[in-house]
């Protein structure tokens, strides 16, 4: 089933949905009733239609997980999550870190649209100075040098033939490269967009360790959960493949569940992975010796999370003023093309 939760339901707003049914779980309330009490505060007409199909659904199946997957609008990952939670008997656990997971999610979402705004902008406003510097003024100031070309050297007319050719270039490149960025958050809607934004991460050597971050808390994130479901080790491994989003992760996951499979011990498996490094790999042995696994991989997921959203950080401090240093260069050589023939002008006066 086509799954399309981004136009019905933002992140934020799928993780105040979890919260609110975790909170009815944890206070015994009838999903049907308190599925109704939450579409009498909701304002979108559409949320609010499908919810109340979700309720219908419910009242005549009894499942949440089926009611909610008939809907199509809501992530795998969240249907598969769900449908653990009612089997182990623990929907009101999993609902609660669903909502922290989403939580999560969207505070990077909103982490990367900050980043990638000021760019553009910056990008923008720049390139309309460029514009009419190149459109505006520079003709006025080429017509003038030409007309009293006799009185100028070549080196003069050359410098402002060149500030103009340097503008129109970088012009372009900007251009080019807002188009390239506002295309490519367009794309990565799409999942054959996402899978090439995937693939192209992993190359980029300031995106692969982000990505490896996000992979490792990924995994970390819903082993936990898929363990404080009640599922032991051998099953959650078994089911982990099935929801992890990204092939990188899932690849690691298999690695592991099949080296598990054959005999082998859990720790050293993960770490042939390479997944976490030496110091996560020992809290994991002593989480596991400890029966204690699933509050260690939660832990690991929180640091993991932290630590890709601060790289992400460094990544946007370090382009902001790169940016900004760049423009300026290419500004200042189109008023410097102006500028020599103008020094001339006033020394030929004097």
């Amino acid at each position: 089933m086509n799954r399309q939760s981004g136009t019905v339901f933002t992140v934020r707003e799928l993780s105040v949905f979890c919260s609110q049914i975790s909170w009815l779980l944890k206070a015994a309330i009838p999903l049907e009733e308190g599925i109704a009490a939450i579409c009498d505060n909701m304002e979108n007409p559409r949320q609010k239609q499908h919810l109340n199909s979700i309720r219908d659904t419910l009242s005549e199946n009894g499942s949440f997980c089926y009611a909610l997957n008939s809907s199509g609008i809501f992530p795998r990952y969240m249907i598969h999550m769900i449908d653990i939670g009612e089997k182990t008997g623990k929907l009101d656990d999993v609902m609660a870190s669903l909502a922290l997971y989403y939580e999560r999610e969207d505070q990077m979402k909103t982490q990367i649209k900050s980043a990638v705004t000021y760019p553009l902008i910056l990008i923008f406003m720049i390139s309309a100075v460029m514009l009419v510097l190149i459109s505006k003024i520079l003709p006025i100031f080429q017509q003038v040098f030409e007309g009293l070309s006799a009185d100028f050297s070549s080196s003069s007319i050359a410098a402002v033939h060149t500030g103009a050719l340097v503008g129109k270039i970088a012009l372009a490149a900007m251009l080019l490269l807002a188009v390239a960025i506002l295309f490519s958050f367009w794309a990565i809607k799409t999942e054959k967009g996402k899978r090439c934004f995937l693939s192209l991460s992993y190359r980029l050597p300031f995106l692969s360790k982000m990505m490896d971050q996000l992979d490792a808390a990924q995994f970390a994130s819903v082993f936990s959960l898929l363990l404080s479901s009640g599922y032991d080790l051998s099953q959650s491994l078994e089911l982990l493949p099935g929801i992890l989003k990204t092939p990188s992760a899932i690849r690691k996951a298999q690695a592991v569940s099949q080296a598990v499979t054959n005999g082998e011990s859990f720790s050293p498996s993960l770490q042939q992975t390479g997944l976490f490094p030496g110091i996560y790999t020992s809290m994991i042995r002593v989480g596991e010796s400890a029966g204690n696994l699933d509050n260690v991989m939660n832990q690991i997921a929180e640091t993991y999370q932290e630590e890709a959203m601060g790289r992400m950080n460094q990544a946007v401090s370090l382009i902001e003023p790169l940016l900004v240093g760049l423009l300026s260069i290419v500004i200042g050589a189109i008023l410097l093309s102006i500028m020599l023939p103008l020094i001339g002008i006033m020394s030929g006066i004097s």
